[in-house]
């Protein structure tokens, strides 16, 4: 598969969890499974040329539009701050903004957020726990796909649950990026930064 023509390159993010719902219609409606067997299959690569062939808008404009909405406003909340170590928390959320919002993203694409992070994350508890979590996902996504190594041999079984567990973890970081943008969005103007308050 042409690494252009995919949804989500295997990174638990929301396309992942679109590429789960499009199997299981695939499943359903053309192939003639169940949807209770479709519901538990391994979630797997969705090409978008699939999509655009029926009749299904191209979802790179959406995705588009709305990463560059993500991104002024983030822009715009910085500019008008009075602490520059907002640019640390700027940096983060654009990066974890990106791997949620954009088409094809990689399991590995997280981690410049992570080292980011690691330098401000004891500055407030909301950043201590974006930092705990996405560590978190980021972890569980690359184990849930490559285990602790393809030589290795062992791999945490995506079934446990039923539903494969990348589409839980899925569902679990989307739903932890809203959380984020309502917090920053209620909170970013009084926010207090530990041992940081004043401009430098």
């Amino acid at each position: 598969m042409c690494i252009r023509d995919r949804l989500s390159g295997q990174n638990c993010n929301v396309w992942w969890i679109v590429s789960y719902i499009g199997k299981i219609f695939y499943n359903v409606k053309y192939a003639g499974l169940g949807l209770l067997k479709s519901v538990g299959l391994t979630t797997q690569l969705v090409r978008l040329s699939i999509l655009t062939e029926k009749g299904i808008p191209n979802p790179q404009y959406f995705a588009t539009v709305l990463f560059l909405i993500f991104v002024f406003y983030l822009f715009y909340k910085f500019y008008k701050s009075k602490n520059r170590v907002f640019i640390f928390i700027t940096a983060g959320l654009l990066i974890y903004g990106y791997t949620i919002i954009s088409l094809r993203v990689h399991e590995n694409h997280l981690f410049p957020f992570i080292s980011i992070f690691s330098l401000v994350f004891f500055l407030h508890p909301i950043l201590k726990r974006m930092f705990i979590v996405l560590s978190g996902v980021y972890f569980f996504n690359v184990f849930l796909f490559y285990g602790l190594g393809e030589k290795s041999g062992v791999f945490f079984p995506r079934h446990l649950f039923y539903i494969d567990s990348t589409v839980i973890l899925a569902v679990i970081n989307v739903l932890f990026f809203v959380y984020v943008c309502y917090y920053f969005i209620k909170h970013w103007n009084d926010l207090e930064l530990i041992s940081y308050k004043k401009e430098f």
